[in-house]
């Protein structure tokens, strides 16, 4: 190696160190210690072979590291630059992968075969029989049913028993324990099982003397009695109309009456189906409801004033009881053929309150027979009316009115 090919070794490394000491902030007198040391280094380690000349002058080798002063700043400050610029990003451009786009595949349904199950007959459901299970009440009243049914048969002898009705008979019973047999046969046959107003029958001979007109039994809207006729205003209030036979016994009983200083008046007698219409209806409004109209007034079809052989007399008060005249009509009505309809404390089987103004003809025997009976009309009619037409005891003036 040459001297000027070491001196350009020696150069390059100077420039190294200077960099690298520069960088990390040391001045010029400690570059230049740290040279020496490293320049001492580096020519211990040069092969023995090669034979240096370093007597370099001062002069020369200040020379060297003063003239790449600039160099120096440069190198730094492209190193800054380089450090201090970002570089750009290169984005790498990835090909567009395309996935190939598979058409569907068209799904392949497999019919399987339908399968057809066994239809099986249901087996028949096995109802096991529980024991009846009967609490005492019901033990006491299946042994009452059957206590009743064996005394009602007795009564069997009766004309008026009906055997299709022994179990409303005995139903009956249950619930009028308090009641005998002969009532409760009589009650039943009337209809008093039932509510009012319910199983209603129509009087196949309205114009019959003895016909029964109740809340059970009526008549049809073209109904109008024969024969009828005025009763003489002497013992009437305007115009009261009854039957014939009906009028004549009145105005007999009413003569009969005044020779005893007692006044007889008829105030309401014959009503025909439509005034008898208009007379229950307007009755019945919000402040008075048609239950309580029903304890008063009679439906239309229902009202015996309807047959032409009712009639009230004097008052339409219950206070008439307390007068001589209602006396005289207990004592006497009856041998003239009229009876009181809806006496006191009957109301259960008559379905009015007591109306001691009202009277019935009956004509003279069956008015006597009922009186004396002590029975309403609706009893005496379910259990002797029908004996009494079968043996066909009856007056002259009852077979006219049968007759018609």
């Amino acid at each position: 190696m040459n001297r000027n090919a070491a001196k350009i070794k020696i150069i390059a490394y100077s420039l190294s160190t200077l960099i690298t000491i520069t960088t990390a902030g040391c001045n010029l007198t400690r570059k230049s210690e740290d040279f020496e040391k490293k320049q001492d280094i580096t020519f211990s380690q040069i092969e023995p072979e090669v034979v240096i000349d370093v007597s370099v002058k001062e002069e020369e080798y200040t020379e060297e590291i003063d003239d790449p002063e600039n160099k120096s700043e440069e190198i730094i400050e492209e190193k800054e630059k380089f450090i201090k610029e970002p570089k750009e990003e290169v984005i790498e451009e990835k090909p567009e992968v395309i996935e190939d786009i598979k058409e569907p595949k068209e799904e392949v349904i497999e019919e399987k075969p339908e399968v057809v199950e066994d239809i099986k007959e249901p087996k028949e459901e096995v109802i096991e029989e529980k024991p009846e299970v009967v609490d005492n009440n019901q033990q006491i009243i299946n042994a009452l049913r059957s206590e009743y049914y064996n005394d009602l048969i007795q009564y069997d002898y009766l004309r008026y028993f009906v055997a299709e009705k022994i179990e409303r008979y005995v139903d009956y019973k249950l619930e009028h324990p308090d009641k005998s047999f002969i009532d409760v046969i009589t009650h039943v046959n009337i209809g008093l099982d039932k509510s009012f107003y319910t199983n209603i029958k129509i009087i196949d001979n309205p114009h019959c003397l003895t016909a029964l007109v109740n809340k059970y039994n009526a008549v049809t809207e073209d109904f109008v009695p024969q024969n009828l006729q005025a009763i003489s205003s002497q013992y009437a209030s305007g115009t009261q109309l009854l039957i014939q036979f009906a009028k004549e016994a009145y105005e007999n009983m009413a003569y009969a009456a005044s020779k005893e200083g007692i006044k007889l008046t008829a105030l309401s007698t014959y009503r025909s189906y439509d005034s008898q219409y208009k007379n229950y209806w307007s009755k019945v409004t919000v402040s008075r409801p048609q239950w309580h109209v029903d304890l008063f007034n009679a439906r239309p079809g229902h009202s015996e004033h309807t047959l032409g052989l009712a009639v009230d007399i004097n008052s339409f008060d219950q206070s008439f009881e307390n007068t001589k005249a209602f006396k005289w009509l207990i004592e006497n009505a009856h041998k003239y053929g009229f009876v009181l309809r809806y006496p006191k404390g009957k109301s259960h089987i008559t379905g009015y309150n007591y109306e001691p103004w009202h009277y019935r003809f009956l004509g003279e025997e069956l008015a006597k027979l009922v009186n004396e009976s002590g029975l309403t009309y609706d009893e005496y009619y379910v259990r002797y009316i029908k004996e009494y037409e079968k043996v066909k005891e009856v007056t002259e003036e009852k077979q006219l009115v049968l007759n018609k």
